[in-house]
């Protein structure tokens, strides 16, 4: 859809904050969200959260695979706030673009980018690939789980 990008807001808060430290001017604008998607730190504030907007229809929530905080995000979702629409997805390490914004783009040399830089001047073994995902591919499942709560079900998944 041309012209989606326009539509699509950022909003900064603190995690370690009552209502994420958000302004009242942030607060207000989201009331209007209808998707919100999480990918930064702990879950359980942002969920909380996003109980109080009014005209949401869906959440996607980013959590690796290698973390032991999914299990709390889930148990959250299930126990405290069973009817939100929540799509959680979970990752491996996530790495460089594939293809956008163009092959290889990587904001910053650090993590599993910086790994894979310096395994790239190791001798390894071909079997033992390694599980990261590129960033445009996260983010692309991400909205697609969120399209997907949002359409089609009524619980979450």
């Amino acid at each position: 859809m041309p012209g989606a990008i326009s539509r699509v807001k950022t909003f900064e808060g603190n995690l370690l904050y009552e209502q994420l430290g958000l302004s009242d001017k942030d607060k207000a604008s989201l009331k209007e969200v209808t998707v919100a998607f999480h990918a930064g730190g702990p879950h359980d504030g942002v969920l909380e959260y996003c109980q109080d907007l009014p005209k949401l229809k869906s959440v996607a929530v980013a959590s690796t695979i290698f973390r032991h905080r999914g299990m709390i995000v889930e148990n959250l979702q299930n126990e405290k706030i069973p009817e939100l629409p929540v799509a959680l997805v979970r990752f491996p390490f996530v790495g460089p673009a594939y293809k956008e914004p163009k092959p290889g783009f990587v904001e910053t040399l650090k993590g599993p980018t910086a790994l894979m830089v310096g395994a790239g001047f190791a001798y390894g073994n071909s079997e033992f690939q390694a599980e990261i995902i590129p960033m445009d591919i996260a983010v692309n499942t991400m909205i697609a789980a969120a399209w997907e709560v949002g359409m089609y079900v009524k619980k979450k998944i």
